[in-house]
């Protein structure tokens, strides 16, 4: 008889940190204490949860990366939508299940604004992402009238794709992604 796989989403084994809100804490193995003694056994005053440490300001880095994402907002007040379109074998199969992510980078950190999966259509539409004016196309300038975004789609078995992509005010931008093979197609 084979063993099982353990189940997609539970990562206790290979991974020792759980993320929690964007927050990473690491998890103790359910075997780390085999000699700690069970509720019943400890004093009552021993299983009292310590008091938490206070609460620290956010660090100077934190601060400055909010105030470059606010900024980063500012430039770009406008809207503008995107629409992914996941396929393989030369756009004759739609590819569901593909992880979609978008982001850019402010400042020294990269800043996500989406993440989700194709359906089972290969599609992902009206991902509302931030755009500068579009009265900056208007007049010359080092103003540019588009925002740029990183497009990173991964699925088990094919090679990951990383794309540029830009989204300008009040279009859509319809993004292919064509899925490949890890072993050819």
């Amino acid at each position: 008889m084979t063993e099982k796989n353990p189940p997609r989403g539970s990562r206790g084994s290979f991974y020792p940190y759980a993320r929690t809100r964007n927050v990473y804490i690491k998890q103790s193995p359910p075997d780390a204490h085999p000699t700690a003694a069970s509720p019943e056994e400890k004093p009552e005053d021993e299983r009292a949860a310590p008091p938490l440490p206070p609460l620290e300001p956010p660090a100077e880095d934190e601060v400055e990366r909010e105030d470059e994402y606010e900024e980063f907002l500012r430039a770009n007040p406008a809207s503008g939508l995107l629409k992914v379109q996941a396929y393989r074998a030369r756009e004759a199969i739609p590819q569901s299940g593909v992880g979609v992510r978008v982001s850019t980078y402010i400042g020294d950190g990269e800043r996500v604004f989406f993440e989700g999966v194709t359906d089972e259509n290969g599609i992902i539409d009206n991902i509302k992402l931030p755009a500068p004016p579009r009265a900056n196309s208007l007049e010359s300038g080092d103003e540019h009238p588009t925002a740029t975004y990183l497009l990173s789609a991964t699925e088990e078995g094919f090679i990951p794709i990383t794309i540029g992509i830009t989204i300008f005010e009040g279009i859509k931008t319809i993004q292919p992604l064509p899925m490949i093979l890890r072993g050819g197609e």
